[in-house]
């Protein structure tokens, strides 16, 4: 078996949904999922508001993106360790 990861789809994280709708740390795991997809569409988006990248547009981008992600639990523990 390969040890290659590969993203899940929505249809995957539905179908994992369907068998373990009993588990409730199955349920808070795809919520952390799909908060977490909701980020990294969010950041998309805004990537793509503009058509031309220019270095104002960057600097602003990269704080927005730093303040949002500044709050995620992961670069919080990250930062105190």
């Amino acid at each position: 078996m390969s040890s290659a990861r590969f993203p899940l789809t929505l249809d995957q994280l539905c179908d994992i949904q369907a068998r373990c709708l009993d588990d409730a740390d199955v349920r808070a795991l795809l919520w952390e999922i799909k908060r977490l997809q909701g980020q990294l569409v969010q950041v998309y988006n805004e990537l793509g508001v503009r058509s031309e990248f220019d270095a104002l547009f960057a600097r602003d981008l990269a704080r927005a993106v730093r303040a949002q992600l500044g709050r995620e639990p992961a670069v919080a523990d990250d930062v105190s360790r």
